[in-house]
């Protein structure tokens, strides 16, 4: 894995373009805090109208315990950014493992597209929300930490396995809970 972490930092490092390097930038940007954050009340507030209180606060209980799982496994691994010449952004100043950007989106975004969706009707529908908030901008979000060399391959990796963790956990939460009617709500 280390090969491919370094091998992946040079190749970015090196081949560089101004008009990627903004498109990126601007990806990366949605899985900022600042983003993400407003993001997660936001989606809060729908799923307490779409299906309850009781999802809502699955939700935002996931997702505040996410940042802090992640930001304590940053902590403990300690992992050092990669160290390049020539940075896009300004080196976060956060240790590397997992890559919260990656942990982050993918809660954030997915569980709010598998919640809010899990009893749409329309199989287009449902699935064309799912595809986008679980796959297509979370691994946008990833790749792009990954292009501005601010991670390696391998804490990506770890940020989305750590992700895809919770995700199931609290899909299953979220199943084992009695049906709650929001008629009126």
């Amino acid at each position: 894995m280390e090969a491919i972490d370094l091998g992946t930092v040079f190749f970015f490092a090196t081949h560089r373009s101004p008009v990627v390097d903004a498109l990126v930038v601007a990806i990366t940007t949605v899985g900022n805090f600042e983003v993400m954050f407003p993001l997660a009340v936001l989606f809060t507030v729908t799923l307490a109208r779409l299906r309850g209180w009781r999802t809502a606060a699955l939700y935002a209980g996931t997702a505040l315990l996410t940042y802090l799982v992640c930001l304590g496994t940053q902590h403990a691994v300690g992992r050092e950014r990669p160290d390049v010449l020539e940075m896009v952004i300004p080196k976060p100043t956060q240790p590397s493992f997992p890559s919260g950007h990656a942990t982050n989106s993918l809660v954030v975004l997915g569980l709010f597209g598998l919640l809010a969706t899990r009893d749409v009707k329309s199989a287009r529908l449902k699935w064309s929300v799912r595809v986008l908030l679980v796959g297509v901008l979370p691994l946008l979000i990833g790749f792009s930490r990954i292009y501005l060399t601010v991670h390696y391959v391998s804490d990506v990796l770890g940020g989305w396995l750590l992700a895809s963790a919770i995700l199931f956990v609290a899909c299953g939460l979220d199943r084992s809970a009695p049906a709650v009617s929001t008629a009126g709500a």
